[in-house]
């Protein structure tokens, strides 16, 4: 996804948003949290929805509920990502391989 918007749709809103101001993709029920710094947008939509939509070389899957923008990454320590915002998030179990990879 080269430079492209996402349109997600909030509410009755759609809320353009630039994928590179996107930290962390987070499930939340039936409900994708897209978190942009210390705010985020709740949208009715699947995480595998997302991980399809997005350019896999700028986000990975790094748990069932996770999905982060790899420039919003800190550091890592054993099976958890620190990101920038000063998050903390667990590796999942069956993502470790290809979170190690890339």
């Amino acid at each position: 996804m080269d430079d492209e918007q996402l349109f997600i749709k909030s509410d009755k809103k759609l809320i353009q948003v630039d994928p590179a101001r996107i930290d962390l993709l987070e499930s939340f029920g039936n409900y994708v949290k897209i978190w942009t710094g210390s705010e985020f947008i709740l949208t009715l939509r699947t995480l595998t929805s997302f991980e399809e939509q997005l350019d896999a070389s700028q986000f990975i899957r790094i748990h069932k509920s996770f999905i982060i923008n790899k420039s919003s990454v800190e550091y890592m320590e054993g099976n958890t990502i620190f990101l920038k915002s000063k998050k903390s998030l667990t590796i999942g179990k069956n993502y470790r391989q290809s979170v190690k990879v890339a």
